[in-house]
C-alpha cells in the first residue's frame, strides 16, 4: 500500500503542474491578445483626434483662402463681425440658423441687428 500511494503522489503532482502549466500558457496567450487589442484602440483613437485637428486646419485654411474669418471674442464681438461680414458680401451662403442666433435680418440689400 504505501508504495501503491508513494507512486500516486508523484503523478498526481506531475498531473497537476501539467495542468497548471497548460492554463499558465493560456493566460499568457489571452494577456498577449489583450495588449494587441488596447494597442489596437489606442491607434484607431489617436487617429481620431489627429484627423479631427487636421480637419479643423483644413477648415481655416479654407476660412482663410477666401478671406473669411470665424467670428471670434464674446457674443456681442461675433455678432458684430458677422454682421460686418454679411454687409461686405463675404458670406455667401448663410445658414438661416446663423443670422437667427446672431439675431440679424436682412432689411432690403442690407443687414441689421434686431433689438
Amino acid at each position: 500500500m504505501t508504495s501503491s500511494s508513494g507512486d500516486e503522489k508523484p503523478s498526481e503532482m506531475k498531473e497537476m503542474m501539467d495542468k497548471f502549466n497548460k492554463y499558465a500558457k493560456q493566460v499568457k496567450l489571452v494577456l498577449t491578445k489583450l495588449e494587441e487589442i488596447d494597442k489596437k484602440i489606442d491607434n484607431v483613437v489617436s487617429a481620431k483626434t489627429v484627423s479631427s485637428e487636421e480637419e479643423k486646419e483644413k477648415l481655416d485654411k479654407i476660412f482663410e483662402a477666401k478671406q473669411v474669418g470665424r467670428p471670434r471674442g464674446t457674443f456681442s464681438d461675433k455678432q458684430k463681425q458677422y454682421l460686418k461680414m454679411l454687409n461686405e458680401g463675404k458670406v455667401k451662403m448663410s445658414k438661416s440658423q446663423t443670422p437667427e442666433y446672431y439675431r440679424i435680418v436682412k432689411d432690403g440689400d442690407e443687414y441689421k441687428l434686431i433689438d
